[in-house]
């Protein structure tokens, strides 16, 4: 069977144990996670390489089980992103959330690590690196490579307060686990 629709995401912020959840999740014989784990599908304001085209998306989510009852993905910037779970909420009004959070300072340095890797950041010293946000917010001192500024803006993408009052302002909070 091709192109489920997911019903649950794993919304936490990077480097907060999503991919370990998806996993175990995925384990479970009645429940799918997407392939690739990440497709980052919704959040079309931050550009991340995600799909973009929704046949694509839905391909996914391909089992040949039919009892199959849950169905997910785990696509860590939705939480940080601004459009990510409107948007999911257009596409299927009845999910679920899983948030995965740790200490946000420990979230921040770990994710410059994985920004140094992945997303073209240049500048090695982390306190550096969280000190260029207001200018990286503008656009400046941002590494050609990085294909958007908002995937190396630390501060931003670790104020999981914010976040999760946004979340919880458009959300049933009997919809949402953390």
């Amino acid at each position: 069977m091709k192109g489920h629709q997911p019903n649950f995401f794993i919304i936490g912020a990077p480097k907060c144990g999503t991919t370990s959840m998806s996993v175990y999740l995925s384990s479970h014989p009645d429940i799918i996670i997407s392939d690739p784990k990440e497709p980052h599908y919704f959040s079309d304001d931050i550009n991340n390489g995600g799909i973009r085209d929704m046949k694509v998306y839905l391909d996914c989510f391909s089992s040949d089980d039919k009892k199959v009852n849950a169905i997910g993905e785990a696509s860590t910037l939705y939480l940080y992103s601004k459009v990510a779970v409107p948007n999911i909420l257009k596409f299927n009004k009845d999910v679920r959330f899983i948030v995965m959070l740790r200490n946000p300072k420990e979230v921040a340095y770990s994710y410059h690590q994985l920004a140094l890797k992945m997303f073209g950041e240049t500048e090695t010293d982390f306190q550096i690196a969280w000190d260029l946000l207001n200018d990286r917010e503008l656009g400046k001192h941002v590494p050609a490579s990085c294909p958007d500024n908002k995937l190396i803006c630390y501060g931003n993408i670790s104020k999981f307060g914010e976040q999760i009052q946004q979340l919880l302002s458009i959300v049933d909070h009997k919809k949402v686990y953390f």
